[in-house]
């Protein structure tokens, strides 16, 4: 969301915005820890070097500030950034505590997300980046397109930014630094792994974990449908081929186009694949984009935000009942989303007594939230005043769609068009079609003569 408000930051003030990143130098040495019930004492260091050096004379020395080691550090460094961005006037995101906004008049000039001692900042032309150059001691700074500074890199995702704005991220250093398969799985028993080799099943899907929940949502399916009760050499040779194929599309990036934030709506796809994973269960994909609400009828720019892949809690005994879960599960997300979203732009808090993330939220948010479902049973359902439906856990959830976004709220689209298909079944045809639609991410909620993206018909699967 931040690299959203970058993105788009000409629409709320005048000129491009800035991006940095940065990282707090000896952050783990700031801050007043809490008080201690007990004195906390440590023994000093005994090696040669310190030795020769004659540092530390003393056995022991007692602790009276903040040092890495400690269990509450991090969470004594969290508390000093807070007070001085507070005393800095910025204000505290009541979903994220680490995301601090800055507004001059009523207008948002300025993000700041901490992750740990890291920061991502951007900030608009107008506003004076020297209140947060002094408000820390900084090991590094890198403003992008400063000192020829062409690409930030913020917990391993590469960002960088176009002249129109536009930004890119992916993880191709990540990825091209990860090992391919080291183990023929031709020979090896038709068992369940064991030993090192369930270790190197794990090691793969480690890596395909990090890289699927951060910028590649197209290998969420094999990254988690490889994963079962019993693992034998064939799911460890489908976690080679998804790092093959990771490999082959190493560049391929999450776009983040420039939107009317004035005017966002959200939009969140749902879907299900009945009965494919371990145990019958069904794999649920949902993928949240970011666009505006001329998208009813015209195609407009999407910036996605938020995708899952995994599959339902329970062993669900219709296509109804998977499609309500993906879809509510959607639902949920994208009212989420929207009330991020919201408060950053607006700064009203979306967070107040007893406020649910329900219908009442998306309206106090401002930020219409619209459903995707390829499912027209569901659709049907959803438009009844009383649905008539047999299984009654699957009712709960149509019910509390509608509770979530309302009747109108949810729009049906065939399935060629559900951008969370690739999210639920092994199928490189429509990995290639997501891949697709990231690097030009644009959205149309109703049938027209123009093209969203153009299917690309492939006959090879990587993943078999």
């Amino acid at each position: 969301l931040l690299l959203v408000v970058c993105s788009s930051g000409a629409n709320i003030t005048t000129g491009r915005w800035r991006l940095a990143n940065a990282d707090v130098k000896s952050a783990f040495l700031q801050g007043k820890p809490e008080p201690r019930r007990e004195r906390l004492f440590m023994k000093s260091p005994r090696d040669p070097i310190i030795q020769a050096a004659g540092v530390w004379p003393a056995d022991y020395y007692e602790v009276t500030g903040n040092i890495y080691g400690l269990a509450n550090a991090s969470w004594t460094f969290c508390t000093e950034v807070m007070r001085r961005m507070k005393e800095r006037d910025f204000d505290q995101h009541s979903l994220d505590p680490m995301l601090f906004m800055h507004r001059d008049m009523g207008i948002l000039d300025c993000l700041i997300l901490f992750h740990v001692d890291d920061a991502l900042i951007t900030w608009s032309p107008d506003f004076d980046i020297k209140v947060i150059k002094d408000m820390f001691v900084w090991g590094s700074w890198h403003q992008l397109h400063e000192e020829g500074c062409s690409a930030l890199v913020f917990t391993g995702r590469e960002i960088r930014q176009q002249e129109n704005g536009t930004i890119r991220v992916n993880q191709l250093k990540y990825i091209l630094s990860t090992q391919l398969g080291k183990i023929d799985t031709k020979g090896l028993p038709d068992e369940e792994l064991c030993g090192p080799l369930k270790t190197e099943f794990r090691s793969c899907i480690g890596s395909l974990q990090y890289v699927a929940g951060s910028t590649r949502p197209d290998i969420c399916a094999p990254t988690s449908l490889s994963q079962k009760s019993k693992v034998g050499p064939q799911e460890l040779q489908q976690a080679y081929n998804a790092m093959l194929y990771l490999h082959d599309t190493a560049d391929v990036c999450i776009v983040i186009p420039p939107i009317n934030l004035s005017n966002a709506m959200v939009v969140a796809y749902g879907d299900s694949s009945f009965a494919n994973a371990d145990g019958c269960k069904t794999q649920v994909g949902i993928l949240i984009a970011i666009t505006e609400r001329r998208a009813m009828s015209q195609v407009c720019p999407a910036c996605p935000v938020d995708w899952r892949g995994c599959r339902t809690q329970r062993v669900v005994r219709s296509t109804l009942a998977g499609e309500a879960i993906a879809c509510d599960t959607g639902c949920d997300h994208g009212v989420y989303v929207a009330s991020m979203l919201s408060e950053i732009i607006n700064g009203q808090s979306v967070v107040r007594g007893h406020t649910t993330y329900t219908r009442r939220a998306t309206t106090q948010c401002h930020i219409e939230v619209k459903s995707i479902t390829d499912c027209r049973s569901l659709y049907d359902a959803l438009q009844k005043v009383a649905p008539s439906i047999d299984e009654k856990r699957t009712l709960i959830d149509v019910l509390g769609i509608k509770e979530t976004v309302g009747r109108d709220g949810v729009n049906w689209m065939p399935t060629d068009k559900q951008l969370a298909d690739a999210l639920t079944k092994i199928d490189f045809n429509l990995s290639m079609k997501l891949v697709q639609w990231l690097g030009r991410p644009a959205l149309c909620l109703r049938k027209t003569s123009e093209e969203v993206s153009t299917p690309v018909q492939v006959n090879e699967d990587p993943f078999v």
